[in-house]
């Protein structure tokens, strides 16, 4: 996706890889905080942020605590909310794209979002 980025062109892939890059992502994040300094200031109060595909039934959600943040599939509500397709996700957990230059849409706490797309960036 890097090199189809840097050519200029719409990267591709299917939905079900792009969706376990995603997973991947963030059930491995969390071991990004020995190397990464702004993993590690991923803490909160319970805040709830979910992540939900739109062009398949994919969804995850982070809560964050005190201690740090742990990712789950649960359907409670949420605070704020990233949504779109796959793909789009993909690339802008990734920071490959800016959210707002994407279909992807935001729901809820925008702040929150900031917040995690700040500290999430690998190091």
């Amino acid at each position: 996706m890097d090199l189809e980025l840097a050519l200029g062109a719409a990267p591709g892939t299917e939905i079900l890889i792009a969706g376990d890059a995603i997973d991947e992502f963030l059930v491995n994040l969390s071991d990004a905080a020995r190397f990464s300094p702004g993993v590690r200031e991923i803490r909160g109060r319970g805040e709830r942020l979910g992540i939900r595909t739109s062009d398949s039934e994919m969804s995850w959600v982070v809560e964050l605590s005190e201690d740090g943040f742990r990712v789950s599939s649960d359907d409670n509500p949420v605070d704020a909310e990233l949504c779109g397709r796959a793909i789009d996700l993909l690339l802008v957990l990734y920071r490959r794209r800016n959210v707002d230059d994407t279909s992807v849409t935001i729901s809820g706490e925008r702040a929150l979002i900031e917040f995690w797309l700040a500290h999430s960036a690998l190091e």
